[in-house]
């Protein structure tokens, strides 16, 4: 439609213009050419300016930008240390050392979502609540082949360095899965630093 307006005030152009040039050539009145010809530029200039083309990327986030602090959100604190024992001397039972590492975790994610174990499956479950983490997760859904863009390889990398030092804390058998606010289906799931899953792989 857009388009179609942009010709017709192209055309109109042309010939208002014309029409002003006889007009003034001619010595006669030319108040309504030149109306016609500035009523034809507006039509023209704001018909271009509703073209797609000039608002597509209205429709996309700010990838890099929304992608550098949703990484720095989850990956604000890299392959973290956990301390599994409350003094040098005392060594805790397995579900103490669970529940230190989950601790440990919700400090660590503390400004970008929530962290929950499932002792049952030894897994645990972050769900970000993160806006530009969740839009840019929003956006690699509906363009898939944008992952390189937002920087999801650096994600995945990240989240399996997390899962090995899961590994050297509490032994071998935990899974750390990221998953999906929106849906709570798997974004990204590691078990005992080796990836399982990933949502976005190419």
């Amino acid at each position: 439609m857009m388009l179609f307006l942009a010709i017709i005030g192209v055309i109109l152009i042309f010939l208002s213009f014309f029409s002003l040039l006889t007009a003034v050539t001619e010595h006669a009145g030319y108040f309504w050419q030149a109306l016609l010809l500035v009523l034809s530029l507006l039509l023209t200039a704001f018909s271009i300016w509703k073209l797609p083309y000039w608002h597509a990327s209205d429709n996309q986030p700010a990838t890099s930008q929304t992608s550098k602090r949703a990484s720095s959100s989850i990956n604000g604190n890299q392959s973290p240390t956990f301390s599994t024992s409350e003094s040098g001397t005392n060594v805790q039972t397995q579900s103490l050392k669970e529940k230190n590492v989950l601790s440990q975790l919700q400090k660590n994610y503390k400004t970008f979502g929530t962290v929950s174990f499932d002792g049952q499956t030894r897994t645990y479950k972050v769900v970000p609540a993160n806006s530009d983490f969740n839009k840019a997760i929003t956006y690699l859904t509906k363009h898939p082949s944008k992952y390189k863009a937002v920087k999801w390889p650096q994600e995945v990398s990240n989240t399996v360095s997390t899962s090995k030092s899961l590994k050297k804390a509490l032994g071998a058998g935990y899974t750390l899965n990221l998953r999906n606010k929106a849906d709570n289906e798997s974004l990204i799931k590691v078990k005992d630093g080796k990836l399982l899953y990933n949502k976005f792989a190419n």
